[in-house]
């Protein structure tokens, strides 16, 4: 009885350090995303000549941004 109480109980822990480690690894990318990523993209589609792509990305961020901050 003591070792199926064990094995439910480790296998809860396992499960909780599991969903700690994603949701770790979710923030560390979108960090990584928002951060390094999208501006290097935004940069290169101008330098190749895309701007007009680039703008509207930067615009539709440009306002979900502020409607971020108001609500």
């Amino acid at each position: 009885m003591v070792i199926v109480i064990f094995s439910v109980l480790m296998l809860w822990f396992l499960f909780k350090v599991f969903t700690i480690g994603l949701d770790a690894a979710w923030g560390i990318t979108k960090i990584l995303f928002i951060g390094v990523l999208l501006p290097v993209i935004l940069i290169v589609l101008v330098i190749v000549g895309f701007i007009y792509i680039a703008l509207p990305i930067l615009f539709i961020l440009f306002v979900f941004s502020l409607l971020k901050k108001i609500f």
